[in-house]
Formats: C-alpha cells, sequence, structure tokens
C-alpha cells in the first residue's frame, strides 16, 4: 500500500517535500560543477541563488499573517501547518527575484554568467522534481 508520507520517529515528512528537497539538491550539484569551468564568483551566485530560495520560503509560509493576522490569537500552531496560499506565492516570488537583482547589481556580479546559473538551476530543480513526481504518484 502507497503511502503519502514517510514517518521518522515522531515526525511526519511528506514524500512531496522529499522530493522538492532532492531536486534542490540536483539543482545545487549542477550549478557547482558548471561553476568549477568559471574562474569568476560562481560560488556567490549559488548563495544568492539559494538565499533567494531561502527568503521565498519564509515569505510564502508567513505570508498567512497578511490575510489573517487574527489567527495568531485562536490558532498560534496554524503558522506552523499553514501557508499564505497564491498571495503568499506571489509575495515571496516578487520579493525573491527583487532581492536577487538587488545584490547582482550591489555585488557587481557579472550578469550573462549569473542568469546562466540561475536559470540553470531552476530549470534542473524543475526537471528533477517532475521526474521525480510523475515516479512518485503514477
Amino acid at each position: 500500500m502507497f503511502h503519502e508520507a514517510i514517518q521518522l520517529g515522531p515526525f511526519l515528512i511528506k514524500y512531496g517535500w522529499i522530493a522538492i528537497s532532492y531536486s534542490f539538491f540536483c539543482a545545487f550539484v549542477l550549478m557547482k560543477v558548471i561553476t568549477s569551468t568559471y574562474e569568476s564568483k560562481g560560488q556567490e551566485v549559488i548563495d544568492l541563488f539559494f538565499n533567494g530560495l531561502l527568503l521565498f520560503f519564509f515569505l510564502f509560509k508567513f505570508s498567512i499573517l497578511i490575510k489573517d493576522p487574527s489567527m495568531i490569537s485562536y490558532n498560534p500552531y496554524g503558522l506552523i501547518f499553514f501557508h499564505g496560499g497564491l498571495l503568499g506565492f506571489f509575495i515571496g516570488g516578487t520579493v525573491a527575484i527583487l532581492y536577487i537583482i538587488w545584490s547582482v547589481h550591489k555585488r557587481n556580479l557579472p550578469i550573462k554568467e549569473t542568469a546562466f546559473l540561475i536559470s540553470v538551476g531552476c530549470l534542473s530543480a524543475l526537471v528533477s522534481y517532475s521526474i521525480q513526481h510523475y515516479w512518485l504518484f503514477t
């Protein structure tokens, strides 16, 4: 029988989150392999990419406070279990993209190399997740 999650002690981890984590790991490895051929600031671009992802995640997760700020008083554990929905997705994505653009400008990173590495990271994560999602749920 196929279950939607795996239980590790008291933790219940959904297979979708494992697939997302693995796809970002694959993106990191591919970006690291590609940056080994460059002699410029490849590691800074990788750090920038994953800082943007972390910023997106936190804004997506906690943007429910914008939609329903009274939730803290009647259901404080809801911050852990709920996310911001479509509004949170757009807020997180917009702020993460603006952060990346601002950081590229501030650090004087080469725009072509940065755009290439970020697009390779995004595409490899998307392809890896799509393959895993197809394999897990069909």
